[in-house]
């Protein structure tokens, strides 16, 4: 009843949003502040004076390299037998991520947002004595980026349908992890925790209070299977995050509720808080999330995920920034039924080449256990990458 209860809502709040203003309003869409070329793609794009005339586009995207990588470390298992699982991953093509945004006129345009990567499957595992996978090269779907039909609708109010990676966390819903390092820790890319991928509308609005600005999205979504893309029942989903902002602070939550389950019994719920601090060189940013799926692990134990990361970054040169990130994960659905503990501390740096290229260096050191210490795997692994921004 409660997930049933986000839906309505979610609807009658959409179409409140909607219609609150009344006709003849002028349009003035205000942009979302989203990182890297997304926002580049959209402040460029140019509505063509004609129907007669083609829609000019933008197209941009990132290629990512990792120039170094390797894994040192030791998997332990039930018989306190140790397995090594050094490996080196030498060169290797990581991702090239394509963003392509057009305006067709005034209250119409699209942004589509096709990834390409090659993954290793090179982060150590629980369990897992050898993780290496060779992939070749694939299309593998939206899920850092969109595939959205966008629409300015009176009152300052901005809405997708497609693909529309909601901003669950900022980490990964506003991609500000990809900005820092090359491997995103057991935090942001996660469904158990920092991330939601989704197919269905949202709403933007951007409030001022003063000097209080406030982004609002509201998300009518799919919210069926795990990567949301396909649904396996009638039952909607619904997301709420705000980003009220003061100065160099930035609050940041979100609410997501969903039934997952073919037969529209078992909730799926969520949460996040966080915030982000900028002044001068000096950024500051954390957030938690918890989460439960009611029998996801079996007919009487539920999946639960709680987590948090924090990150320090400061910019001592104009082409050289320091980092300190800290993430701690505890969740059972990774190996079901099992409560496992997730620890990673990563000192790093980044040395901007040039405007559009990132040199990102970076030491994961992990120690990934079981809570009854059955299994553990403890590791270290420095990396070398490379983002081009074109």
């Amino acid at each position: 009843m409660r997930t049933k209860a986000i839906g309505v809502l979610a609807m009658v709040l959409s179409f409140g949003l909607a219609t609150s203003v009344f006709a003849g309003t002028a349009v003035t869409v205000s942009e979302t502040e989203q990182s890297g070329v997304v926002a580049a793609a959209a402040n460029q794009a140019i509505a063509p004076e004609s129907q007669n005339l083609p829609i000019e586009t933008h197209i941009g995207g990132h290629i990512k390299l990792g120039i170094f990588d390797r894994v040192n470390g030791t998997s332990y298992e039930p018989t306190q037998k140790k397995f090594d699982i050094t490996k080196s991953y030498g060169v290797s093509f990581k991702e090239f991520d394509l963003y392509v945004s057009g305006k067709i006129n005034e209250w119409l345009s699209f942004e589509v947002d096709p990834k390409f990567s090659a993954s290793t499957g090179a982060t150590p595992k629980i369990g897992v004595t050898w993780t290496a996978v060779a992939t070749a090269p694939a299309f593998s779907g939206f899920s850092h980026g969109k595939a959205v039909v966008i629409f300015a609708l009176p009152g300052e109010i901005e809405m997708e349908i497609g693909a529309v990676h909601p901003v669950f966390t900022a980490e990964y819903g506003r991609e500000l992890f990809w900005d820092d390092e090359i491997n995103s820790g057991k935090f942001a890319a996660n469904n158990n925790v920092g991330s939601v991928h989704d197919n269905g509308i949202q709403f933007y609005r951007n409030f001022d209070f003063g000097s209080i600005s406030m982004p609002v999205y509201l998300y009518y979504l799919n919210g069926g299977s795990t990567d949301g893309f396909s649904d396996v029942n009638n039952e909607p989903g619904a997301m709420l995050h705000i980003e009220p902002t003061l100065g160099p602070l930035t609050l940041l939550g979100s609410i997501y509720g969903t039934r997952y389950d073919a037969a529209e019994k078992l909730a799926w719920t969520k949460w996040s808080a966080g915030g982000i601090f900028v002044w001068e060189g000096l950024t500051l940013r954390s957030e938690f999330v918890k989460g439960k799926q009611e029998k996801a692990i079996s007919v009487s134990q539920d999946a639960n995920s709680e987590g948090y990361y924090a990150k320090v970054l400061y910019k001592v040169l104009p082409w050289l920034q320091l980092m300190i990130h800290h993430e701690t994960v505890l969740e059972n659905a990774s190996v079901p039924g099992k409560a496992a503990k997730y620890i990673l501390n990563a000192p790093g740096a980044q040395i901007f080449l040039a405007d559009s290229a990132i040199l990102e260096l970076a030491v994961d050191i992990a120690d990934f256990r079981l809570t009854d210490n059955s299994k553990k795997v403890i590791y270290t692994r420095p990396s070398i990458s490379m983002r081009i921004t074109f």
